[in-house]
């Protein structure tokens, strides 16, 4: 009989996306440990806490940071802008809600212009203003919104609205700009009863939209009549549509040159932006000009004019981009702008996360895009360059370009094994990140994931990617988790079926802290939070490591467990590390107890294993810090026999 012993004393692999092999110093799964400070000496990672009181109600979507002197930085919450105000001293900071006016619909994008003093708050379909930031700033709703496209403004004769449509009385257009926001005619003759109805037909006569005014609101003489949308009409840039007008009951007129509906006061209003729904639009700049994600387009903004709803410089439709695109994300890579776009089609109808990507490489002056990547694995979610490679997440899987073959780097732990719970979905219908989901701190590339998943194998929180010395690996861990202390999916129980909601909305890093934007179901309630983690920030209350398995090079020879034990510095006051052990790919976890525990004043937790005999053993060890104290892990070690000296097993 030989007894040996496995010796873990270098932690610096960082998280394997296999149970059993990864690179060297690798191990299976860790919670909240910080193996790159000191690759020989494992640490807590600092604890993530909850700064925004109850201020937040909605999902934070993105976060900018003003020159003002202050460090204030503003946040998009669909509904509302919150305001943070920094605390002294990495002290948390301190939120208001700074608007909650109506006019702010679905808003999940900002963009500060420190040349213009102004913050630009895009929501829905129109962009609104901040400003001037550096002094008692203001906000102008609704400041650019619809515009005009088309503008005919024939008078002098009149046009006598029929009763029904008439396919040899239309006014005909060919669409420069889309979606179409409204049509907007001026009234001549007021009857004394009935609708104004209008109706938009493709060149086959197929109702693309109808708008009704009724005839309480139908204006006198003199006056312009507007017929706004539902639901702003989708058209085809250069293809060739045509409008109908008439009305239910009565004697109504319309302003013409002649009597015919091609010689009318027409005007056409098209839509600042195009709605997009949670893709949002987000922007990056070239110089100085803005380009705004805005579905399958990319708009141009060169802000020369900032009077209200001004066009000067705006091109909704700079670039167009193949008509399955919604553009979302952005970043730069060498002299590009670089636009993430998921390719939304018939295929992802019952897939709130497609199945496919593309990224869009352009100059921002060329007619064209320069070149694209195709994204089989899915939406580039987090879209994020550092040091000019590209990275994101699709599907569970992390990717990286640099030029080149794209690289799959990681699939996040869980992914491969779909785990329902009672009353949710039994599929993995939503699994994706939010689109502001990674950030750098630390000169390391922090990834909250997932926003949305119904998997309870996932574990939900910040990922960190990269090194921290030069001598060591590129490796992954599971750093932060979210205040809350949720790690698994909790489920709204309320809805049919139950709905998945924890997730991180938003990571971002401004200076030391890192600030986390979250949701969750807590008490029987959906709740929102920002945490921040900076330097100064407590360890975190719990961790654990877990070891790949271990079969001693003969994954078919039965082995002799014998003693695990885990050393470290002398553990402070409220410390504890529980080692723990599981034999041959069980599920279950076997735990020391008692003094097996290490406490306060403890270098060395030991578990004798009362366990027949092994082929495979994952060993590790949990750890508590009630009161915020670091701990030092030095090494983890595994004694048994490896029974060489049996011929074979029985």
């Amino acid at each position: 009989m030989a007894d040996q012993t496995l010796t873990i004393s270098n932690f610096s692999g960082g998280l394997s996306d296999d149970d059993k092999l990864g690179q060297t110093f690798s191990f299976s799964a860790g919670q909240a440990i910080d193996f790159r400070r000191s690759p020989s000496l494992l640490k807590l990672h600092r604890k993530a806490t909850k700064e925004s009181s109850t201020t937040i109600v909605t999902e934070v979507h993105d976060a900018v940071r003003v020159d003002t002197g202050g460090g204030i930085i503003y946040m998009a919450g669909e509904t509302e802008i919150y305001k943070r105000t920094p605390g002294a001293n990495g002290a948390a900071g301190t939120y208001s809600v700074d608007s909650s006016d109506a006019s702010l619909i679905g808003v999940r994008d900002l963009d500060y212009r420190p040349d213009l003093d102004s913050l630009f708050i895009y929501d829905e379909q129109v962009i609104h203003e901040l400003h001037p930031i550096s002094n008692s700033p203001s906000y102008d709703y609704n400041k650019y919104q619809h515009y005009n496209s088309f503008s005919q403004l024939n008078t002098g004769s009149s046009y006598l609205l029929p009763a029904a449509i008439s396919e040899s009385e239309k006014f005909e257009f060919t669409c420069t700009k889309e979606p179409l926001h409204s049509v907007t005619l001026q009234v001549d003759t007021r009857g004394a009863s009935g609708n104004w109805v209008l109706t938009v037909h493709d060149g086959a006569n197929n109702v693309i939209g109808t708008a009704t005014v009724l005839f309480a609101n139908v204006p006198t003489a003199g006056n312009t009549i507007t017929f706004t949308f539902a639901t702003p009409l989708r058209l085809k840039i250069g293809a060739t549509y045509h409008i109908h007008v008439h009305a239910t009951a009565g004697t109504h007129r319309a302003e013409a040159s002649s009597t015919t509906l091609p010689t009318a006061y027409v005007i056409l209003t098209a839509s600042r932006l195009v709605n997009t729904d949670s893709y949002g639009h987000a922007t990056i700049q070239l110089g100085a000009k803005t380009f705004i994600c805005n579905e399958r387009y990319i708009a141009e903004w060169e802000i020369l004019d900032t009077s209200d709803n001004a066009t000067s410089g705006y091109d909704a439709h700079r670039l167009v981009l193949p008509a399955e695109c919604i553009a979302f994300v952005t970043a730069k890579w060498n002299e590009y702008a670089v636009f993430g776009c998921a390719i939304k089609d018939s295929s992802d109808t019952t897939n709130d996360a497609p199945t496919r990507g593309k990224l869009i490489f352009w100059d921002g002056s060329s007619v064209f895009y320069e070149f694209d990547l195709d994204l089989p694995g899915g939406a580039p979610w987090g879209l994020y360059a550092q040091e000019n490679v590209l990275h994101w997440e699709s599907n569970g899987k992390r990717y990286r370009w640099a030029g080149g073959d794209i690289e799959l780097v990681f699939e996040y732990p869980g992914v491969d094994e779909f785990e329902a719970t009672s009353g949710a979905p039994n599929s993995e219908l939503y699994l994706r990140s939010a689109r502001r989901s990674m950030t750098v701190a630390n000169n390391l590339l922090q990834h909250g994931f997932p926003h949305t998943t119904a998997n309870q194998n996932i574990k939900i929180g910040v990922y960190s990617y990269g090194r921290s010395k030069g001598f060591m690996p590129l490796a992954f861990g599971y750093d932060t988790i979210i205040s809350t202390g949720s790690t698994d999916v909790n489920f709204n129980t309320a809805t049919t079926p139950d709905t998945p909601i924890t997730g991180i909305t938003l990571v971002k890093n401004f200076g030391n802290n890192l600030l986390i934007a979250w949701k969750d179901y807590v008490g029987g309630q959906v709740v929102y939070g920002v945490d921040y983690v900076n330097d100064v920030s407590a360890a975190a209350a719990a961790g654990s490591y877990e070891s790949l398995w271990f079969d001693n090079g003969r994954p078919d020879k039965e082995k002799t467990p014998k003693v695990l034990k885990i050393t470290c510095t002398e553990l402070p006051e409220d410390c504890t590390i529980t080692p723990k052990y599981r034999i041959d790919r069980s599920e279950v976890w076997e735990y020391g107890t008692g003094s097996q525990i290490a406490g306060e004043g403890d270098t060395v937790a030991r578990m004798e294993i009362h366990y027949d005999r092994f082929r495979e053993i994952m060993v590790g060890f949990d750890v508590t810090s009630s009161s915020g104290n670091q701990i030092g892990v030095i090494s983890v070690n595994f004694k048994f026999d490896d029974n060489e000296e049996e011929e074979h097993d029985t």
